[in-house]
């Protein structure tokens, strides 16, 4: 796998079309990728802040991505692509960031045999209800899944710093992109300390991503030693 970190410029226009649209960007960073049919490109935007750093990108691949197509000045800086491997162990506990769109399967409110994706918003009024899963259940899940637990609270909540959010940005129908229309996805940011149960499936799990939008910068697992 490859890791490459792009410092972006936000006075430059592709910058701030690609900003202003996970459509476009996806588009833009998918020029970078392998076209093997197992190629899984993973990318985080992390915001800078008022007066701060830079937006930055971290952009992960299954095969080494070739940046040479990027115009001159959209990156201040671009750092890789740097080749990494892991080597996890059983009970290891590792520091991890994950931007997810926490959803669950429910039935279309406008074609009944159909069924659509629903955000998972924290509700505490009725947490046993399936319609009220909440974000930190659906984190458990994902950890079930994927080869690792996470301390817990207290009051049985997930030790893990959360911070939703909501994204606006345009999608071609049916993959047109002459054809666009306006989406709204839920975020949450998960950031926290996980234990190990699974090396394999977590190593996986890191290489295709957690949860679904990927495409609009979901996904990317990142791991590093905890302190």
């Amino acid at each position: 796998m490859y890791l490459t970190q792009i410092v972006l410029d936000p006075r430059h226009p592709s910058v701030r079309r690609d900003l202003a649209s996970a459509y476009e960007l996806h588009r833009t960073l998918r020029r970078a990728a392998s076209d093997a049919e197992e190629e899984r490109l993973l990318y985080r935007l992390e915001p800078g802040q008022p007066g701060g750093p830079h937006p930055t990108l971290l952009v992960q691949t299954l095969a080494r991505p070739d940046w040479s197509f990027l115009d001159a000045g959209y990156a201040l800086a671009l750092r890789g692509p740097k080749p990494f491997d892991l080597a996890l162990r059983e009970g290891q506990p590792l520091a991890f960031r994950l931007i997810a769109n926490p959803t669950r399967r429910a039935v279309s409110a406008r074609d009944a045999t159909k069924k659509t994706r629903v955000p998972l918003k924290k509700d505490t009024k009725t947490p046993n209800k399936p319609e009220h899963r909440t974000y930190f259940e659906w984190l458990l899940d994902q950890a079930h899944r994927c080869g690792f637990n996470l301390p817990h609270s207290d009051d049985g909540v997930p030790a893990v710093q959360a911070a939703p959010f909501h994204i606006v940005t345009r999608k071609g129908v049916g993959g047109d992109p002459s054809r666009m229309h306006r989406i709204t996805l839920f975020g949450v940011r998960f950031d926290g300390v996980l234990t190990v149960t699974d090396p394999d499936r977590l190593v996986e799990a890191v290489r295709r991503g957690i949860g679904p939008a990927k495409a609009f910068g979901f996904g990317l697992l990142s791991l590093a030693p905890a302190r």
